[in-house]
């Protein structure tokens, strides 16, 4: 349910608005500690370009996947008394401008 919405975002957000066909997608899970982290980073065109594209084109539409996704968090994190931590960063190291990163670390038993 955390990771679904991470990949979706990369998909519609980075990916689909490139002109060349050289998208992609990692996804990253390690173990570190008490700790899973999740990794997803894409190449696209980047946070502050998808949000420029989409106030030029479709004013409609509001994205609340990062919304739901920080909600979700939070409930979980008080229910179960969990520290969830999740973050999104532009830019990737090969190319700051482009590509977007989204970090989730999950504490394990």
């Amino acid at each position: 349910m955390l990771i679904q919405p991470l990949l979706e975002n990369a998909i519609i957000h980075g990916i689909s608005p490139l002109k060349n066909n050289n998208g992609c997608i990692k996804l990253e899970i390690v173990k570190i500690k008490e700790y899973l982290k999740i990794r997803v980073e894409d190449n696209g065109i980047g946070i502050h370009a998808s949000k420029n594209a989409k106030n030029k084109s479709d004013k409609l539409h509001k994205s609340y996947a990062n919304q739901i996704m920080r909600e979700r968090i939070a409930i979980f994190n008080y229910l179960k008394n969990k520290d969830i931590k999740f973050s999104i960063e532009q830019g990737i190291p090969e190319d700051p401008d482009r590509g977007t990163i989204a970090l989730l670390e999950i504490p394990i038993l």
